[in-house]
């Protein structure tokens, strides 16, 4: 009964969920990644093909955005709605960063298979004011350790009035704008970067 109610006051039946869902495991995933050599046709002298790399096995980082501004229920439905892509995946490793106005180190939490599903936390740390350019750089100096990058945030920071001043993750990336302003359209400046808006019951 619970579980009815709640499907009721979170409009979780969201196109951008389903968005976000087809660019994780269709768009970013699989395919091949030149970092890591093909061993196969590692013997030949001056020749470096990439290595073939399987859909089950992706790791990724989720910024999330946990200034004043956004909500509990926003944090924990963009939880919700990540573990349901990344357990798609029987080797998927999803590395979570809290962020306001600064990384909070101690609570950067690296969650496998054996986590799923992921337990919402009871607490959101930050809850100040709004900076991701901490954040953004963090994942830049990883981007070696990423398949992809998901950044969960209401958007009203430069990225919502200056994109182009926004520094790229170094991986392919998502801004999901949640509850964001609906007459601002925010454009994404970065390769391999693009913008999704879904809508969370407050």
């Amino acid at each position: 009964g619970m579980d009815i109610l709640e499907d009721l006051v979170n409009k979780r039946a969201n196109n951008g969920w389903a968005i976000l869902r087809q660019w994780v495991t269709k768009l970013s995933i699989g395919g091949y990644t030149w970092k890591r050599p093909s061993r196969r046709h590692g013997w030949r002298k001056g020749i470096v093909l990439p290595n073939n790399r399987t859909k089950n096995k992706t790791s990724g980082v989720v910024i999330l955005d946990t200034s004043g501004s956004m909500g509990r229920n926003e944090c924990d439905e963009a939880m919700r709605q990540i573990d349901k892509i990344c357990r798609e995946y029987s080797n998927a490793a999803v590395t979570l960063v809290q962020c306001d106005t600064k990384v909070h180190e101690t609570q950067v939490k690296k969650f496998t298979k054996a986590d799923f599903p992921l337990k919402v936390p009871e607490v959101w740390y930050g809850r100040g004011g709004t900076e991701m350019y901490p954040s953004i750089e963090w994942v830049a100096k990883r981007a070696a350790q990423f398949d992809w990058c998901i950044m969960v945030s209401d958007m009203y920071w430069e990225v919502m009035w200056e994109p182009e001043n926004v520094p790229h993750t170094g991986v392919p990336t998502v801004y999901l704008g949640v509850n964001t302003d609906p007459e601002v359209e925010i454009k994404a400046h970065n390769p391999q970067t693009h913008c999704i808006s879904v809508q969370v019951a407050a």
